[in-house]
This record gives C-alpha cells, sequence and structure tokens, in this order.
C-alpha cells in the first residue's frame, strides 16, 4: 500500500512537467543575458603629481549586435590599490575610489581620461594599480584588466614662459628647470611639449580648450608659432617632459593678441618657359599656413604700357599656363602670394620671354 501511494505522488509530480513539455522540440533554451563588455584599451600615464587614467568604452555589447549607448552610462567605478593584490580579489580588496560620471571625464576621439591626484610622499619610486569598471543603465560590467604604473617625484613646472611677438609669428621663450617638486636637482629632460588654443571671445576658463602644437618633442627652450592666420587670443603653456616619459604640469600661461595685418612672403624664383602655344610659369611654394592663393601679373611690348595688369587672381598651385599670348611678342611677368586675411606679398623676382 505504501508503495502504490508513493508511485501517485511521483505520478501527480511529474504530470505537470510531461504536459508543460507536450509539443516542444529539445531541451529548454534561455536568452543569454545581455552585458556590457568590460573596458578597452585601459592605461595609465603619469602627469604632473596625477596619475592619468585613459580607456575606451566597447562598441558593442555582450551579444555583439547591441551598440553600447554612452547616455546610458550612468557610473563609473575606479578601483585602486598600492600593493599588488591577485584578479580574483582585486575588487574586493582594493579601495572604491569616488564614483565618477561621464561628465567628470575627459574626452578625445573615442577614448576618456581621468586624472587621480597624489601627494608628493605617495610618488617617489612608488606602485600604483588601478582597474575600471562601469554601469550600462542598471547592468554592469566585468572589472577591466589591472594596470600598474610606477611614479617618480616629477619636474617642477616652468613658470617664465614668455612670449617674443615678431611680425605674423609667435616666438615662445623659457628657462630649462632644474629641480623637482621635491627641490632636489634633476638629472636631465627629454624635452617639453607646447600646447595652444585661440580665441575670439572673451576667455572665461583659461585652462580648457588646449590642444598640443608641436609634433614630437621641444628639444630648445624656444618655440615658433608660424601658424597664426586667425585674429583672436593666442594662450600657451608648456610642459617639462621628463627621462621616464612623465609629463610636468603646466607652466604659467602666456597669452597675445593677433591682429594679421603682415603679408606672406613673396614667392622665389619664378621661371618662365615657351612652349609652342602657350608660355608656362612656375616658382618655389611659398610654405606659410595662413596662405590662400598666388596672382600673377603681366606686361606685354605690344600694350605699349610700362603697367603690369593682373591676368589671374586666384591660382592656387605653384605653376601657371598662359595661353592668352600673341607671336612676336615680349611678356613679362610675376608672382604675389595672398594670405587667407587678404595679405598680398611683396612681388617675386620678374621674368620675361618672347613668344
Amino acid at each position: 500500500m505504501a508503495k502504490k501511494t508513493k508511485l501517485i505522488i511521483i505520478l501527480l509530480i511529474a504530470l505537470p512537467l510531461l504536459l508543460w513539455s507536450c509539443g516542444k522540440k529539445g531541451p529548454l533554451k534561455l536568452e543569454p543575458e545581455v552585458l556590457p563588455l568590460k573596458v578597452d584599451q585601459f592605461k595609465l600615464t603619469q602627469s604632473g603629481k596625477a596619475t592619468r587614467l585613459e580607456w575606451v568604452f566597447p562598441e558593442y555589447l555582450s551579444d555583439k549586435e547591441t551598440k553600447t549607448d554612452l547616455e546610458r552610462i550612468t557610473k563609473i567605478f575606479i578601483y585602486y590599490a598600492y600593493k599588488e593584490i591577485p584578479a580574483r580579489k582585486f575588487k574586493r580588496k582594493s579601495i572604491l575610489l569616488k564614483k565618477r560620471k561621464m561628465n567628470d571625464l575627459t574626452r578625445k576621439d573615442n577614448a576618456y581620461s581621468i586624472k587621480i591626484p597624489f601627494k608628493i610622499n605617495e610618488l617617489d619610486g612608488k606602485t600604483h594599480h588601478f582597474a575600471v569598471m562601469y554601469y550600462h543603465g542598471k547592468k554592469k560590467s566585468a572589472l577591466s584588466k589591472i594596470e600598474s604604473i610606477k611614479t617618480i617625484i616629477p619636474v617642477k613646472p616652468v613658470n617664465n614662459l614668455e612670449i617674443l611677438k615678431e611680425n605674423k609669428f609667435i616666438k615662445l621663450k623659457w628657462s630649462k628647470p632644474e629641480l623637482n617638486l621635491s627641490d632636489k636637482k634633476i638629472p636631465n629632460i627629454s624635452g617639453y611639449k607646447v600646447y595652444r588654443k585661440v580665441t575670439t571671445v572673451e576667455e572665461t576658463d583659461k585652462k580648457a580648450g588646449f590642444t598640443q602644437l608641436n609634433k614630437g618633442t621641444v628639444l630648445r627652450e624656444y618655440f615658433e608659432d608660424n601658424d597664426t592666420g586667425i585674429d583672436g587670443n593666442y594662450f600657451y603653456y608648456i610642459t617639462t617632459i621628463s627621462s621616464n616619459i612623465v609629463e610636468s604640469d603646466p607652466s604659467n600661461i602666456a597669452t597675445v593678441k593677433i591682429t594679421d595685418i603682415f603679408p606672406p612672403e613673396p614667392p622665389q624664383n619664378l621661371v618662365v618657359f615657351k612652349h609652342k602655344d602657350h608660355l608656362f610659369l612656375t616658382w618655389e611654394r611659398v610654405t606659410e599656413r595662413d596662405l590662400s592663393h598666388y596672382k600673377i601679373y603681366r606686361k606685354s611690348s605690344r600694350a605699349g604700357i610700362d603697367n603690369f595688369e593682373t591676368i589671374a587672381d586666384k591660382v592656387d598651385d605653384n605653376y601657371f599656363k598662359d595661353i592668352k599670348i600673341s607671336k612676336e611678342t615680349t611678356y613679362s611677368y610675376y608672382v604675389t602670394a595672398v594670405d587667407v586675411k587678404g595679405n598680398e606679398s611683396k612681388k617675386s623676382n620678374i621674368v620675361k620671354e618672347k613668344f
């Protein structure tokens, strides 16, 4: 009797499951949860007394089809440790720094960054460990890979940056720093980076909006900016690069107001060649960045006058083909350069050819 009762109970439990599965093919499949992926290209650099964290948010979520919506990233968590911790324990044993929002980050192209400041005594030969995670809506990503950086006491920022203006060029000059932030003599430096911004309105935030002006590293204590074709207020600062690629804090900001009334240098080495049906002019390119175009001037012996006339006023390249010519006529030419502000250079050398 007991066995019969037990069998009835088993049937009562199994029957609903059999009825539910009736008509279904194969085992039940659950859709995988779509989650944000961990940040990509995570790296650390030292900038002054701060460590700069930089990363890229993945383009897609875990299904590889749904795009990451940056507007749905609500919180960024930064974990820090001053000693090495195994990856499986890092989130639990490290320090959670203040939660950040997207507007706390600096964006450049697709990369986001934030600076974490340190005290001087936390820098000298110390190693720091960081990892990042974030929330996409209500779902959190996995923790990023753990990155480490060994910091130094950086060079003191330059404090005597000055501007020497010469016509349309701006020359920057400063002194070589010799001490670090602990007032200890530094053995050497690798060079400098020059930063600039140009505004046409009254500046309210003098620290924002700078971009690096030089390519590579400036090796001497001066720099010439010849890209000054826009009227406005020019702001500059420099940083010093230590031998181990650590960038100092910014120098003092130097500023100057530019109104471009200065013409380009005149074209050099104008020559003329005679062809079957035209005269061909060519000259050396003017290399100033605010160059707009060239103008061609001509006079002819047949005209019977000594004045040059403009025959082309918007030539983009450093050559010109003159086809409006007559036989047994001598032609003289010169060329000028015009910048974006309409300032016209002095004339080039004059050339002459009989057709």
